[in-house]
């Protein structure tokens, strides 16, 4: 194993450079990097998949403030066999992260986060792209913002593979909200992560209620669209931000039977609801936890 490493310092944040990684595993190598040195807290990925398209945004907003440790790890150097695979879809419902042929006779039914009847992500194409600038910006082009980002948080797991962390999941929420100066009762809606994974659908369940968010509405995009992979995170963004300005929320697709009555669930049908605060979150692989909080502008 070679891998060029400096010390953390107390309050650093953890930067990699994935140099040799290839496709859909590129933030397996930052997970294995964190987990290779136990970190679990702030960090910044130069190539993205997943989480990484919101992470960026927290990147370009909070550069000046955050003094970066490199870490560039080279794959072929760290003892592992490479393994190519002739169908990735294996490999993932081998990892309990993708959804099983047990609807490939009724697709429609297939993406159903956050049902009792889920077993994993169904692939989606998607892509976005979201402008942040400052309000004296956007006043100066007479542009009106969809909203203002107030908060911000990501965090690791010390972890390299698709298990969802609790705790990982709690400090991203609770960075943004602390960031935001947002107390969780603020929060009108909440966008989640929701993939329809067994163990990543009901983990992140635990973090909302934990956090104080049992009460904020909930829908699952990708119940819509499926999962974009890289682009996820910034599709959501804006299905968060056109919902905020249309003061409305869009349904969660076969949401029947949800793993938890008890929150607040937009099922089958949209709803009018003003939103004045939202939070948007995402979860890579390899622990990536990222958490945007958005205030209506």
């Amino acid at each position: 194993m070679s891998a060029m490493i400096r010390p953390l310092l107390a309050g650093e944040a953890f930067i990699a450079d994935v140099r040799a990684a290839a496709g859909p595993l590129d933030l397996w190598w930052l997970g294995q990097s964190g987990f290779l040195v136990a970190y679990k807290g702030r960090h910044l990925l130069l190539d993205p998949y997943l989480s990484d398209s919101l992470t960026r945004k927290y990147a370009d907003t909070d550069k000046p403030h955050v003094r970066m440790t490199e870490l560039v790890v080279e794959p072929e150097r760290l003892g592992f066999v490479d393994v190519v695979l002739a169908d990735p879809q294996v490999a993932l419902r081998a990892l309990g992260a993708m959804g099983s042929a047990r609807y490939a006779g009724e697709p429609a039914l297939a993406c159903r986060p956050f049902d009792c009847d889920h077993d994993g992500f169904i692939f989606g194409e998607s892509c976005g792209a979201v402008v942040i600038e400052s309000l004296e910006s956007s006043e100066r082009r007479g542009i009106e913002p969809y909203a203002a980002l107030r908060g911000w948080g990501v965090a690791m797991d010390g972890n390299r593979n698709p298990e969802p962390s609790l705790e990982g999941e709690m400090l991203a929420i609770q960075s943004a909200l602390a960031a935001a100066l947002a107390p969780p009762a603020r929060i009108d809606y909440v966008n989640p992560h929701g993939t329809g994974s067994i163990v990543g659908d009901e983990t992140e369940l635990r973090a909302l209620r934990a956090c104080g968010l049992a009460g904020a509405y909930l829908n699952a995009t990708k119940s819509l669209i499926g999962h974009g992979l890289s682009a996820a995170g910034a599709v959501e963004v804006i299905a968060t931000l056109l919902q905020m300005r249309a003061g409305q929320l869009h349904p969660t697709r076969n949401l029947e039977r949800p793993i938890d009555p008890t929150l607040n669930w937009v099922r089958n049908k949209s709803i009018d609801h003003p939103i004045e605060n939202a939070l948007t979150l995402s979860m890579g692989f390899g622990g990536i936890n990222t958490a945007l909080c958005w205030q209506r502008a």
